[in-house]
């Protein structure tokens, strides 16, 4: 199971330190931004839907990319280096992703981005190099280049090593997205309890368009901001810390799924989460 979901290779190169400096000021006020700026929530309880018995991941990367947008965030004066956990604008690999280009899956980074590529219905994961977290925030910024709307990019958040045991969220090519807890059943086979189904919204921007996914985690509470306004929260006590894994998936009806990935920001979570009255569709 552990090399069916997660790749981890070190590769290191030096360049413009100076400019990450500058850079790294910048990212640590995204999350700030973003979450100030956040104006509408969906309230979820977990249960409901039933569990389903699939087969368990089938990992396994494609062909080009191209450049993604920046888009810069604003300054704040309330942000600090200090809450910063990990980030990267991918303007070298010094810090160590699993880059790799075979049959069925693409990773590269190259023009300040983070490029993953997949086809033949595959799924490619990209973990996090960094050590397992409990409480977070995560801003990442990507563009789904190519994508239907079973085709999707999204995250495994507090899994455990095999990545088995996580939450899933995913961002489809049509501009929806959905929640889900994955576990194993007691022969292996995974589990996957939809916790909101594959919702519409407006917040996300479609194929060739770059999108800012925040997700905070704290304690049983989790919020997801699109573009800077939540559109989801819901509550769960199962998992409580672990890794966190980046992921293309090629679905079912097309020949292949690419997104390129321009900043990751991994985030101390605020004091309090941000409170919001209004639907986030």
């Amino acid at each position: 199971m552990v090399q069916d979901k997660v790749q981890d290779n070190k590769q290191n190169n030096n360049k413009h330190t100076s400019k990450k400096q500058q850079r790294l000021f910048l990212l640590a006020a995204a999350i700030l931004v973003l979450i100030i700026s956040g104006s509408s929530i969906f309230y979820i309880k977990f249960g409901g839907n039933p569990e389903t018995a699939t087969p368990p991941h089938d990992i396994t990367p494609t062909a080009t990319a191209t450049t993604t947008p920046r888009i810069t965030p604003p300054v704040t004066s309330t942000a600090t280096a200090s809450q910063l956990l990990f980030y990267d604008q991918f303007v070298d690999n010094k810090k160590g992703w699993a880059i790799s280009d075979t049959g069925d899956y693409s990773r590269t980074i190259s023009n300040d981005q983070l490029a993953l590529s997949v086809v033949n219905h595959k799924l490619l994961v990209e973990s996090l190099p960094t050590n397992p977290v409990t409480d977070f925030a995560l801003t990442m910024t990507y563009t789904l280049q190519q994508a239907d709307k079973n085709d999707s990019i999204g995250l495994f958040l507090r899994g455990d090593s095999n990545l088995d045991h996580d939450y899933r969220i995913d961002l489809y090519g049509n501009s929806t997205y959905s929640i889900s807890r994955e576990s194993l059943d007691e022969n292996n086979r995974q589990l996957n309890r939809v916790l909101v189904d594959q919702t519409p919204t407006r917040w996300l921007h479609g194929l060739g368009q770059p999108n800012i996914i925040t997700v905070i985690m704290k304690g049983s509470e989790t919020m997801l901001l699109l573009n800077g306004v939540v559109v989801q929260t819901i509550t769960d006590t199962d998992y409580t810390g672990g890794q966190i894994a980046i992921f293309v998936e090629n679905g079912s009806t097309s020949f292949g799924a690419s997104a390129a990935i321009s900043s990751v920001v991994l985030y101390q979570p605020p004091e309090q989460l941000p409170v919001s009255t209004s639907s986030g569709q």
